[in-house]
């Protein structure tokens, strides 16, 4: 009999105590899983945080709008340099199926204020911030669809409505694609403001640059 045989044995010897302590152990798995799990939701979003940006959403949830008013007010705080704000436009492409993780944004001050993440020639963005109905998208969607600059292409939305004709669906021109550089969502579209469905714009995501490290850590 060598050593193994002497731990098999000794162990299956009392069945209870054996399974009691292989549930023991499973149990710690399952606990390092889960705890693993909220680790990660909560610090998911590393790798593209910033040390000068603060992003703000409602409180109930990122679909959820905010006042337009609340823009100003931001932009009046001390230490903020830039301010921008993202409308989810909740697109798809022919087919609700086929989804598109697509923001209607302020074209200016966007990218200022995502610089570091987002890579557009400077040709482009000027053709994106003067043309209200054209879209900057991601190198995975231009490769999946076959869109390239210039082409004019239909994104609907399942939230927006159009005032003119009641169509769900916009003709954007493709005025740029960008170029990743650092862990950011490459299947994804920036498109300009759309004509807004009220009165007044509703931003559901403010986000500011800081001009001063200190304003990043004291507020």
């Amino acid at each position: 009999m060598n050593d193994f045989d002497l731990v098999r044995k000794n162990l299956f010897r009392r069945k209870l105590r054996a399974a009691l302590m292989i549930v023991s152990i499973l149990i710690a798995f399952m606990i390092f899983g889960v705890l693993a799990g909220f680790y990660r939701a909560f610090t998911a979003g590393e790798d593209r945080a910033a040390a000068d940006r603060l992003i703000t959403v409602n409180k109930i949830n990122f679909t959820q709008p905010m006042p337009i008013a609340y823009f100003n007010r931001v932009r009046a705080v001390d230490g903020v340099r830039q301010v921008t704000h993202a409308n989810w436009f909740g697109g798809y492409y022919q087919d609700p199926k086929n989804f598109l993780m697509t923001l209607a944004i302020e074209p200016a001050t966007y990218f200022d204020v995502y610089r570091s993440e987002l890579d557009v020639p400077p040709e482009q963005l000027q053709a994106f911030i003067s043309d209200r109905s054209s879209a900057v998208i991601g190198e995975s969607m231009a490769r999946k669809w076959g869109w390239k600059v210039g082409d004019r292409v239909p994104v609907a939305s399942n939230i927006f409505t159009q005032r003119s004709n009641g169509s769900h669906t916009w003709d954007f021109t493709i005025a740029g694609r960008r170029r990743i550089t650092i862990g950011w969502r490459r299947r994804s579209m920036r498109c300009s403001p759309i004509p807004p469905p009220r009165p007044q714009p509703t931003p559901k995501r403010l986000s500011a640059r800081l001009s001063r490290r200190s304003s990043a850590t004291s507020r």
